[in-house]
């Protein structure tokens, strides 16, 4: 490590906060276990559940100590103790042990205070975090000096490694998300916060924008991730786009991130649905007469007007490479700085272009339908996303069966890890009619109803009187 490493590294080790972590996390023989000991075991519980990386500690014997108490938890389910942490240290540091001594009895000067420990992880953390970024800046500083040389390094490549420590670091905020507390601990505000909800405008399950679909699953929750399956061609991201456009008319944000869909793609689908021109000559204007043209003009500058002196945005994210759910937390916070609003909907099309947290995984899918479920709840935002059905399922339907959750393409854990899932079907490929089933739901035991789709012009709709709502098989 260069000596600006070494400096950096001093500004931002606090041992005295250190050893104060480390004492609420072990049992002090000479007290009265039955006081403390409880609390310290779920001390070392809470931190194991962030999951604080072993090199945030600044020297080798608190990495060991940290190492060793976290382990015991893990295999006894309790806080180590004093005693036998001294008899473990005098068999593996024989030498020098008078040293591990004076640093286990300079931790346990500090007697706990329980109401501070949290607080404490926040700053240890907060510490670490900025570590670990300005440790990264100095290397890439070093690289790009290095580069108007040797040209060893693209600007996007040294970018990347930024945000990957960035990604990190969010990653790590995700885990430090834990809530605790006994079920009627906060009753009077729970009832305040319902009362304030039924008098205020604003509604935090947000409408589907079909009042059918509202009956079959109750809107998008906070916190909830669904999934929309169908085969190739069977509309998923049209249905999406309809979803985050009725949100959008009812005055909510939406966030867009198309992955597979270019940027001109989405904007011919968007312009085709608000003006109801046709699809196809949306995307080739010299196709449309005079007349058609001046109305799609009309119907989008209208749009347009409405949107700029509105209150609630719509955004498009147009990365078409593979990107982990850290870069979209990252991305939906930076522009929520920026416009100074809350994000209402989440919408990622599609789920199985994306890349999942963890890169060794052997279920690709599965993790990333677990990363989209912990950004929902972590942004207590809903998010929409689409993936495929097998080719199984497919076949069944065919014939006349019905949807379960086991008809997810991919991974099973995709169905196990979303809370609802809406699958497309069409009984009849040239017909205008597609079945919407619902195998998994979290509020209603309604499982089919039929749906209008026009494709010309990107359009879903419910028609109650056609079709109703009813159980139907294909």
């Amino acid at each position: 490590m260069s000596e600006e490493h070494v400096k950096i590294d001093k500004v931002f080790v606090d041992k005295k906060l250190e050893n104060q972590i480390l004492r609420y996390l072990i049992s002090d023989d000479r007290v009265d276990e039955s006081n403390d000991f409880e609390q310290l075991t779920r001390n070392v519980g809470y931190i194991l559940g962030i999951g604080i990386p072993i090199d945030a500690f600044s020297d080798e014997f608190k990495q060991w100590l940290y190492k060793y108490v976290t382990e015991n938890y893990q295999k006894h389910s309790q806080a180590s103790s004093r005693s036998i942490i001294l008899k473990i240290i005098e068999l593996k540091f024989r030498k020098g042990f008078k040293n591990k001594q004076e640093l286990l009895d300079d931790i346990f000067k500090y007697e706990p205070k329980i109401q501070n420990f949290k607080s404490l992880i926040d700053e240890f953390i907060d510490n670490y975090n900025c570590r670990c970024l300005l440790e990264r800046n100095l290397e890439l500083n070093s690289k790009l000096q290095e580069n108007f040389e040797s040209k060893k390094y693209s600007a996007l490549e040294l970018a990347q490694q930024l945000n990957d420590e960035t990604g990190k670091m969010l990653s790590f905020g995700n885990r430090n998300r834990l809530e605790e507390r006994e079920i009627y601990e906060f009753f009077d505000n729970d009832v305040r916060e319902m009362e304030k909800i039924r008098e205020s405008d604003e509604e935090k399950i947000i409408p589907t924008g079909f009042p059918e679909i509202d009956k079959a699953m109750g809107g998008w929750g906070p916190g909830e991730l669904s999934v929309i399956f169908g085969r190739t061609g069977a509309g998923k991201s049209i249905l999406l786009l309809n979803f985050a456009r009725n949100a959008y008319m009812m005055g909510y944000n939406v966030y867009y991130y198309t992955i597979e869909l270019s940027m001109r793609q989405m904007m011919w689908r968007w312009h085709s649905l608000v003006s109801k021109v046709n699809f196809g000559k949306v995307k080739r204007p010299k196709n449309m007469e005079e007349v058609e043209y001046d109305f799609f003009k009309k119907m989008i500058t209208k749009d347009k007007n409405e949107h700029m002196n509105g209150r609630n945005f719509f955004t498009i994210l147009d990365k078409p490479d593979e990107s982990t759910y850290h870069f979209i937390e990252s991305r939906i916070t930076s522009y929520e700085n920026k416009v100074g609003k809350k994000t209402d909907l989440i919408i990622v099309d599609p789920l199985y272009f994306m890349m999942p947290s963890d890169p060794k995984t052997d279920d690709k899918y599965g993790q990333v339908t677990i990363d989209l479920k912990r950004l929902a709840k972590k942004l207590d935002t809903p998010i929409l996303t689409a993936s495929q059905l097998n080719r199984e399922s497919h076949k069944r339907h065919q014939k006349g069966q019905g949807v379960d959750t086991m008809d997810a393409s991919f991974s099973d854990r995709i169905s196990h890890s979303c809370d609802n899932m809406i699958v497309i079907t069409c009984p009849d490929p040239n017909e205008s009619i597609a079945k919407l089933s619902f195998p998994k739901t979290r509020d209603s035991a309604l499982k089919t109803l039929l749906i209008e789709k026009n494709f010309e012009c990107m359009k879903f709709q419910t028609n109650e009187k056609m079709f109703g709502i009813q159980d139907l098989k294909i």
